[in-house]
């Protein structure tokens, strides 16, 4: 007569699979549910946000509205760092500058602005005012920076 040893008798009590068989019934659960716990609230939020962007003078409208970006990002513990500046001459200069070191990710310039086209700054978009444009600097959607 055949006596199974302790180590089966712990696998089978613990519902562990044996060697050669599938995994027992108890498994499958573990596994189902762990699968179903990873896929939960999928839905983006802004909380992994970690920018920098050039507005302009503290008193001016671009800085004001990179402050509500900024305080919007807050509600999910995202992080806008808005940096002021002098104007758009000089956000260009400083994007271009931040290319090595990854520390300004954005900046909004006026419209009709001459930029270096040698660099790899890119137009991403136009905000509500035709005024205003955005650039996104090197690799900025990169997290790794």
């Amino acid at each position: 007569m055949y006596y199974p040893t302790l180590q089966e008798r712990f696998q089978r009590v613990l519902g562990l699979p044996q060697r050669g068989s599938l995994p027992s019934t108890g498994m499958k659960t573990v596994l189902l549910i762990g699968l179903l716990g990873a896929l939960a609230n999928r839905s983006p939020t802004l909380a992994n946000l970690r920018v920098a962007i050039l507005s302009g003078s503290e008193r001016g409208n671009y800085y004001a509205a990179v402050s509500a970006l900024a305080a919007e990002a807050q509600q999910p513990q995202g992080h806008i760092d808005n940096l002021s500046s002098a104007g758009s001459v000089e956000n260009i200069a400083r994007l271009i500058a931040a290319k090595t070191a990854c520390n300004i990710h954005f900046a909004l310039v006026q419209e009709g602005m001459d930029w270096p086209t040698d660099h790899p700054i890119e137009l991403i978009g136009r905000l509500s005012k035709a005024e205003s444009l955005v650039f996104l600097g090197l690799d900025a959607d990169r997290t790794g920076c």
